[in-house]
């Protein structure tokens, strides 16, 4: 089977093609979100030369042995006239079908400014819904969803300014509970998830690619970057868009919105762990609130709470730490 989500395309929801002749797909089923209105018309196959809106739907498809009669069939799936409905909202966005990621009898949808849902697909051509989780409608970037390697945790990432990643428990469908979140930085847009292992890949356009350990789900730590991004930091639609770690060769294809393709190499036994403790003054030792701690060679920062305390995640390995208050000679020590 193939799995569609229609972003920007004709009915904008999921489909599901049978591809028993790949060179002649089928339509079995579909899901639409329950904040999309009803089709009007019944799912019909339309001529080999249709046309998805503006879209030249011929042009879709790429490296098949026969384009030309491949691509025309593998878009004989759209079912609906173009004015069949208006587009709906939760918030203030449309509600469309992003991405998609199916496991056995189980997809999981991504829907920009409806969250994502829960299916089963033990009747492909009657998908049911088993849980719709619209964590935030009013924004509008639902984008990509991946299953861990266990099937216990689900990771969704937000494309807008201040998007980030989430972390879902779905171990006991149809309940859905958040458990973590990670983010490069508030001022940053991330765009698609990969995982493998406990590993994720992130591509996270101007912050470049992100691997984070996920060993502890509801606790993500980054272990690892590499931002390629000649451009000034900043959540906007430059840098990376993709990364791929599925080579032969172990290298992460990373694809650069200006700069092209980049092979990465990544070295997948590093894991990460916490680092906790208390900055107080000297002599008299009293916790300093505010405290700035700054990792150099993994260029992260953070603060003291309002006793001293501070927990930060980092990979294994030493780390040179600045420590630095106003009104206090600035500290450098290496941790482990």
């Amino acid at each position: 089977y193939a799995y569609l989500s229609l972003w920007g395309v004709g009915t904008e929801d999921f489909r599901i093609l049978d591809l028993s002749d790949p060179l002649a797909p089928v339509e079995v089923g579909y899901y639409r979100h329950p904040g999309q209105p009803p089709l009007t018309e019944a799912p019909i196959n339309l001529p080999d030369n249709v046309t998805c809106g503006d879209h030249d739907c011929s042009k879709g498809c790429m490296n098949i042995p026969h384009p030309t009669v491949a691509a025309r069939q593998a878009v004989s799936y759209q079912s609906v006239s173009p004015d069949s409905s208006p587009k709906t909202t939760l918030g203030p966005f449309p509600i469309m079908a992003h991405d998609c990621y199916v496991r056995g009898d189980t997809a999981y949808v991504a829907f920009g400014g409806g969250g994502f849902v829960a299916l089963d697909l033990t009747d492909r051509s009657n998908p049911q819904e088993i849980a719709v989780e619209e964590y935030d409608a009013t924004v509008p970037g639902t984008h990509t969803v991946w299953l861990n390697d266990p099937g216990t945790h689900l990771f969704v990432t937000d494309e807008y300014p201040g998007g980030h990643m989430h972390t879902w428990d779905v171990q006991n469908l149809p309940t859905l509970t958040r458990v973590g979140e990670w983010e490069s930085h508030p001022d940053r847009i991330i765009h698609n998830i990969y995982v493998e292992g406990d590993l994720a890949f992130l591509a996270y356009y101007t912050d470049g690619l992100r691997v984070i350990d996920i060993t502890d789900p509801a606790e993500p730590i980054e272990v690892a970057y590499y931002d390629q991004h000649d451009g000034p930091p900043g959540s906007y639609y430059e840098g990376t868009f993709a990364a791929y770690p599925w080579t032969q060769s172990g290298a992460v294809l990373m694809s650069d919105m200006k700069r092209g393709l980049h092979l990465v190499d990544v070295d997948r036994s590093v894991r990460a762990g916490w680092l906790e403790g208390d900055i107080t003054s000297y002599p008299f030792i009293e916790p300093l609130a505010n405290a700035e701690l700054e990792f150099t060679e993994f260029r992260k920062i953070v603060e003291t709470d309002a006793a001293g305390h501070f927990r930060v995640g980092l990979p294994e390995g030493d780390h040179t730490l600045k420590i630095s208050q106003y009104g206090y000679r600035t500290l450098t020590t290496v941790v482990t």
